[in-house]
C-alpha cells in the first residue's frame, strides 16, 4: 500500500495554538486544486470512496478520526487513528479505497487535493462491500 504519513506541527500559543497543515515545502505538494473540510459525527462512518485522479492529503485539526484504507490490488487493509496527540498528514494516492469514522462529538477532516473536486473522478461502494469491523481500533 502506498499510503504515507508526515508528522505535522502544533505551535503552542497561550491565546490559541497554531496548527500547521500543509505548505509548498511538503513532500506531498504537487499543485493546488482546493482544500475542503468534512465533518463526521461521533460513531458515524463515511465509506467507501476511491479517487481516480486526485491524491488526498488528510489531517484532523479537530476531534479524533479513524481512517481505514483498502488496496484491492494487494488485498491489504490499513487503519490509523488521527487526532492532536497523533497529528499527521495522511497522503492517499489514487485508486486506494478509504473510509473514516468519527470518534468524538465534533470531528473535522481537512483535505488538500491537486485538482478541483469532480464527482466523475470518485467511485463509491456501499459500506458492506469491503469487509472491515469498524468497532475495532
Amino acid at each position: 500500500m502506498k499510503i504515507s504519513y508526515e508528522n505535522l506541527k502544533i505551535i503552542k500559543n497561550e491565546k490559541g495554538n497554531i496548527i500547521k497543515y500543509f505548505s509548498i515545502n511538503s513532500k506531498h505538494y504537487n499543485k493546488f486544486g482546493e482544500i475542503y473540510f468534512s465533518e463526521i459525527k461521533k460513531n458515524k462512518i463515511k465509506a467507501w470512496k476511491m479517487q481516480k485522479k486526485n491524491s488526498l492529503n488528510l489531517a484532523v485539526p479537530v476531534g479524533k478520526v479513524k481512517f481505514v484504507f483498502y488496496d484491492r490490488f494487494y488485498n491489504l487493509l490499513n487503519s490509523i487513528i488521527i487526532d492532536k496527540k497523533n497529528f499527521k498528514l495522511i497522503n492517499v494516492p489514487p485508486f486506494i479505497w478509504y473510509g473514516f469514522q468519527g470518534l468524538e462529538k465534533i470531528n473535522l477532516i481537512s483535505n488538500f487535493i491537486e485538482d478541483i473536486h469532480n464527482d466523475n473522478d470518485i467511485v463509491n461502494l456501499d459500506l458492506t462491500e469491503i469487509d472491515h469491523d469498524w468497532s475495532k481500533s
